[in-house]
């Protein structure tokens, strides 16, 4: 059910927001065809949305790779006065999965001037929710890591720790953890030493639970 019920929890509002968001994910086409029906009645001003709504409604009209919704939800962002309402549209924006958008994205982050310094890495985490976007964020870290470290290893918001820890949190492999490893091994960063360890360790971590464990759970799930 997509409206609530009189005197409804809390809990049960927040989690209709992420089952809605879930069902797209795994294929519902009529959850699709609601949150993009909605959402143009949104930012038409005929029928504002319930605010417990957004998140999922945002990030499935962000899936659907579509130039033109995705730009309604940057001018979306830059207009957004209350911070909560600023993440769900970033995570949202980091939903898209297009190659070029993804591209487009990224350099809207960091080089329109427009999101704002502290408002970055939840783009780059919202990239790394998924394996294209995970990739995307990265190299494009990576290619511009120069420029990265120059504008915000400064200050006190320790913001390269940040942009890591949001760019690196996804990986899974000992083959990422390797290639990570040997980028800041030829691109020393002292102010982020330990958010660079702490990220490899995670990352051989899951690798070797999904060793040890992923032929036995795959058959598991695969069962049902």
């Amino acid at each position: 059910r997509h409206h609530e019920a009189p005197n409804e929890s809390h809990t049960n509002q927040l989690l209709r927001d992420v089952i809605l968001d879930a069902y797209e994910l795994y294929g519902s086409q009529a959850t699709t065809e609601w949150a993009l029906d909605v959402f143009r009645n949104h930012i038409s001003g005929w029928k504002p949305l319930n605010p417990n709504l957004r998140g999922a409604v945002y990030n499935i009209v962000a899936r659907l790779n579509l130039g033109s919704l995705h730009r309604e939800l940057q001018q979306r962002y830059e207009k957004a006065e209350l911070h909560e309402e600023r993440v769900r549209l970033l995570n949202a924006l980091g939903h898209v999965s297009d190659d070029e958008m993804m591209s487009d994205l990224l350099d809207y982050t960091f080089n329109s001037g427009k999101v704002r310094t502290g408002d970055v890495p939840e783009v780059l985490s919202s990239l790394g929710s998924h394996a294209a976007g995970r990739r995307a964020a990265w190299h494009f870290v990576r290619t511009n890591w120069g420029n990265v470290q120059e504008r915000y290893s400064g200050g006190g918001l320790m913001m390269t720790g940040r942009i890591l820890e949001a760019t690196l949190g996804g990986f899974a492999t000992a083959k990422d953890a390797d290639e990570i490893e040997q980028f800041f091994i030829e691109h020393p960063t002292p102010s982020a030493t330990l958010v660079i360890a702490e990220a490899l360790e995670q990352i051989r971590d899951r690798a070797a639970w999904y060793e040890r464990d992923g032929a036995s759970l795959t058959q598991f799930l695969q069962s049902y």
